[in-house]
């Protein structure tokens, strides 16, 4: 039985790059939204950094790093903005990516604020109505979300599509050596975390997930050693933060998509189970990010987990009152506000982020229609038929040239050998008419006879001697 050929990840070069096994193709119809195959490498990063970041909100900053799978999450959106191949006009992207991060952002500003005008406090309330316009209008830096510390990132988010933009065109112009100034800038700056996003777009432009660098996979290592480090001897600063983080992300998303490769090169059985169940539990994971941090102050009052009573005195013995405080708060947080929360995000995906992601798409292409109409797209079997194909019809063309330059050449120089001949010949007659010069006469030609005068015509007869 033949062995079946199995796919890679997400690569950035698609020339090279097949989809995996449960993949869908591409939309083949014209004005149809892009239709991208998901790949549970890339899922897999961002689930694993959603569920950091509501362990490190809701249980301990401590033991669950914070700004680590944000970092995540910028890589990731860079990365996978500069996987799309359609040229957008940038006003279309921005519109439409306002409109998929700040609908369901702002489904989960009106839950919170409904059940804080229900059950908490006017204060919170007022609060919460206070501070939510600051996440509409995109304001980075110095602003504060304290009713919900995740909504500082959505504007990176928008934003980080224009810098994908601008970014991926310097490179189209410039090459690969435009990333430095870029991340130089950037560091320079207040806005460091956009870094992780130019990154992103680094890893698609340099290829670096298809044939991954030795000198660049080192740095990554190094650097996510540097990273454990920093948290395990506290010693963070912005080096660790904004250069050591970043790199050691893309380590991470390199060494987890080179997995899938592997995984469906010689067990495409194992990569499909992984893919049913990561994709599907990746699905919630934007809603899970924004809800949980409200949800947790509504139930469980804002209180972690707290070990420090738990510790024995010197005689070994534990306080009982600690005891019974630390197992109530254990119960309520992992036997109600986890599972209240997964069904809480699966509800808001299915209901608000879903459809929100769908309108987008339909928009994105009706815009992209309207602006510059897209000419109905051919299979792909009559496109090499037919020649489209950009190395075919430059092979093509350069045979064509080729030949009528033979032929050219061909006839002239034939035209050169008749040429040649044709004097050749008037070479000889000239020679022989100067040689028997007395020969031609008028009774030998008989052109001319004795009753012709000079107004007679000639006729063009030889009289045979």
């Amino acid at each position: 039985m033949p062995r079946r050929r199995s796919h890679s990840p997400p690569l950035a070069d698609t020339e090279s790059a097949c989809p995996p096994c449960d993949a869908k193709p591409s939309s083949t119809e014209p004005n149809q939204p892009e239709i991208k195959p998901r790949f549970w490498a890339l899922d897999l990063l961002r689930l694993v950094a959603s569920l950091l970041v509501v362990l490190n909100h809701t249980w301990s900053s401590d033991w669950f790093p914070g700004h680590e799978p944000v970092t995540c999450f910028f890589l990731l959106s860079g990365y996978v903005l500069s996987l799309s191949k359609k040229q957008v006009c940038l006003s279309i992207i921005f519109v439409c990516r306002y409109i998929r991060l700040m609908g369901p952002t702002f489904f989960a500003i009106f839950l919170q604020w409904s059940w804080s005008w229900i059950i908490l406090s006017p204060k919170e309330t007022m609060t919460i109505l206070y501070e939510s316009p600051i996440v509409f209008t995109l304001q980075t830096g110095s602003a504060k979300y304290g009713h919900n510390s995740s909504l500082w990132t959505i504007a990176y988010e928008v934003y980080g599509t224009v810098v994908v933009f601008i970014t991926r065109q310097l490179c189209k112009r410039y090459g690969l050596r435009v990333f430095l100034p870029i991340f130089t800038a950037l560091y320079c700056s207040e806005y460091k975390d956009f870094n992780a996003i130019v990154l992103g777009v680094f890893l698609v432009e340099a290829k670096l997930a298809v044939k991954p660098k030795l000198g660049f996979i080192v740095l990554t290592i190094i650097s996510f050693c540097i990273v454990i480090a920093s948290h395990i001897w506290d010693f963070q600063n912005f080096g660790t933060k904004h250069v050591c983080t970043p790199l050691a992300a893309a380590g991470c998303l390199i060494g987890l998509v080179r997995l899938e490769g592997a995984l469906n090169e010689h067990a495409p059985a194992v990569s499909r189970g992984i893919s049913v169940v990561v994709l599907q539990a990746a699905r919630i994971t934007f809603m899970l990010y924004l809800v949980h941090a409200p949800f947790f102050r509504l139930l469980c009052d804002d209180s972690l987990l707290d070990y420090n009573g738990m510790i024995a005195d010197s005689g070994g013995n534990i306080d009982a009152n600690a005891w019974k405080d630390f197992a109530w708060k254990g119960w309520k947080y992992w036997g109600v506000f986890w599972p209240a929360l997964i069904v809480l995000s699966i509800v808001c995906t299915l209901l608000v982020d879903e459809p929100i992601m769908r309108f987008s798409n339909r928009f994105r292409t009706s815009a992209t229609a309207t602006v510059a109409p897209e000419s109905p797209e051919k299979d792909p079997k009559s496109l090499e038929k037919d020649g489209h194909n950009g190395m075919t019809m430059m092979v093509a063309e350069n045979a064509r040239i080729v030949s009528e330059n033979a032929n050219l050449t061909q006839r002239l120089a034939s035209s050169t050998a008749d040429y040649v001949a044709l004097t050749s010949r008037f070479q000889k007659v000239e020679f022989l008419l100067a040689r028997n010069e007395d020969f031609v006469t008028e009774q030998a030609c008989g052109v001319f006879t004795t009753a012709e005068g000079p107004s007679s015509p000639i006729v063009p007869y030889v009289t045979p001697t």
